[in-house]
């Protein structure tokens, strides 16, 4: 299995983390990749059957089902609030969703003809930059306030957790009132406050874990990351990722990819099952 971020154009960088590449062989039939969530929406295309989908945020891990073999996934990874900017609609609509390109409209489906004409994997980025800043073209003054209201609050929550944050926190640093925000940040990550720290908090535990797994105790760990006792932090481990933290797949199998630090990356995690 190789993994492999790309950068995105300096003008894209606000709403795209990065585009990747993922290379992996399926060795026997039932071959599965069971995705994490982030709390944010990604986007793939499958090159070997010419499908392109849109993953939308949600509170669990995805399922997607391979045939033996080799295969390729070229993906976009957006910023949680950034896919906003390019489908003009409440991000809350595409929750738990996966949809293809003709469901997302006629420029997708351009697209994903598009990058199914690669003559190589080396021209992805160059024709994903042309796209999405065609897409991104129009957008307004209001949008990009907001994508910088976000921004802060991001930052916030990567600066202040483990401690508790409240909602009027996250309100204040976006200089809005609490309601305004709350409507705000669900339209533009899909995912309440609520949610969203919920998933960042489970990550930071997970990659404590991942770190040091023999240093600390599972009721540390739970104190270190914010959790008011052991209880609350295994519900979250047993709800977005299927196991508890003490795991052998969590701390054993679990194999690092999006990105090369955690920090405001926020990155997902992919559990390796039969492939190679």
């Amino acid at each position: 299995m190789q993994f492999r971020p790309i950068p995105v154009a300096p003008a894209l960088q606000r709403y795209i983390r990065n585009y990747w590449t993922l290379t992996f062989r399926v060795l026997y039939p039932g071959g599965t990749q069971r995705i994490m969530t982030n709390g944010a929406t990604c986007m793939m295309y499958f090159p070997n059957t010419g499908r392109l989908i849109l993953y939308g945020p949600s509170m669990h891990n995805v399922a997607i089902d391979f045939e033996p073999g080799e295969h390729v996934i070229l993906g976009v990874e957006f910023h949680p609030a950034g896919v906003h900017a390019f489908f003009k609609k409440s991000t809350a609509e595409f929750v738990d969703q996966q949809l293809t390109d003709e469901q997302l409209g006629e420029a997708f489906v351009k697209y994903s003809q598009q990058l199914a004409e690669l003559p190589n994997i080396e021209d992805y980025a160059e024709v994903a930059d042309a796209f999405y800043l065609k897409q991104m073209a129009d957008i307004g003054r209001a949008e990009d306030i907001n994508m910088q209201r976000m921004m802060r609050v991001f930052a916030y929550i990567e600066t202040h957790l483990p401690t508790d944050i409240r909602l009027g926190d996250l309100a204040k640093e976006a200089c809005v009132g609490p309601r305004q925000f709350n409507r705000i940040f669900t339209e533009y990550v899909g995912l309440t406050p609520k949610e969203y720290l919920r998933i960042y908090r489970f990550h930071a535990a997970l990659m404590a874990l991942r770190e040091h797994p023999e240093h600390t105790t599972l009721m540390q760990l739970a104190w270190d990351n914010g959790y008011y006792d052991l209880k609350h932090m295994t519900t979250d481990f047993r709800d977005i990722c299927s196991h508890a933290p003490k795991s052998d797949e969590i701390s054993k199998r679990l194999t690092e990819t999006f990105g090369q630090t955690f920090s405001l990356l926020m990155k997902k995690k992919i559990l390796p099952i039969n492939v190679d």
